[in-house]
């Protein structure tokens, strides 16, 4: 009695009489090359078992086509303005942008544009009044005032002038850093590079500990779940969140 020896396919559980007939029949099966993976060309049985392999092995935005180099790539770029809307108003006075995260808008608040005049000092102020039990303000970084508040030291502002050219070019007086041009110093001595850095992501909540310059810069690695404090998302998007209202309404 003679023994078979057929071949099956496994997307359509047919059988074939030989790897041969198997191999004309996936090179010919249109239905399959419908659901093959065109990085690696696996094959799948449906269209969400394709997608779901794109995602998760080649980090692949569908709706783009694009491939990232990691997952946390693919989630910053699904949480672009190319895939969210934005929907976070700023509450200060006169200004009508919206952002798609609170990042955004302390960043936009921090980086004095808004027509509120706001700027980083301002965020910084009322964010360490507000996080009374220092979970993302780091105590021992703060002055206690004359109301018996903790708050941040007042910036030093420094103005470079052409004394800073060292005879090739323009030298930070406080990191030593060079710039081509007087403005882009200026701009360097303007920014928070030199500022204390007052916040930290919150161990206490599984955090990474990570000290940060300004409020803005907390909320973009929140935001980003590089660490632990992804498990604590949505709490440390409320404090967050209530941080960004107390801005609001000194700023309207």
């Amino acid at each position: 009695m003679a023994v078979f020896n057929g071949q099956i396919c496994q997307l359509c559980n047919v059988w074939f009489v030989d790897a041969n007939a198997l191999e004309r029949h996936t090179k010919a099966s249109f239905v399959h090359r419908d659901f093959q993976c065109p990085n690696c060309y696996e094959r799948f049985h449906g269209p969400q078992e394709l997608v779901d392999h794109r995602v998760a092995a080649h980090h692949c935005c569908v709706n783009c086509n694009r491939l990232f180099k990691s997952h946390q790539s693919l989630q910053m770029h699904l949480k672009s303005s190319l895939h969210k809307e934005r929907t976070v108003p700023c509450p200060g006075q006169g200004c009508t942008k919206l952002f798609l995260s609170g990042a955004g808008l302390v960043n936009h608040l921090e980086s004095g544009a808004c027509p509120s005049r706001t700027t980083r000092h301002h965020v910084n102020k009322l964010a360490v009044r507000y996080d009374e039990t220092n979970i993302v303000t780091n105590a021992s970084r703060l002055l206690t005032g004359p109301d018996g508040h903790m708050q941040p030291k007042l910036p030093v502002v420094s103005i470079a002038t052409s004394l800073s050219f060292n005879g090739t070019q323009f030298e930070c007086f406080l990191c030593h850093r060079a710039f081509k041009t007087l403005g882009r110093l200026n701009e360097h001595l303007a920014s928070p590079a030199h500022d204390d850095e007052i916040y930290k992501c919150p161990a206490l909540w599984d955090g990474c500990g990570a000290e940060f310059r300004t409020l803005s810069g907390l909320c973009q690695h929140v935001e980003s779940e590089t660490c632990g404090i992804r498990r604590f998302n949505r709490h440390m998007q409320n404090v967050i969140s209530e941080v960004t209202t107390a801005v609001g309404k000194f700023i309207h």
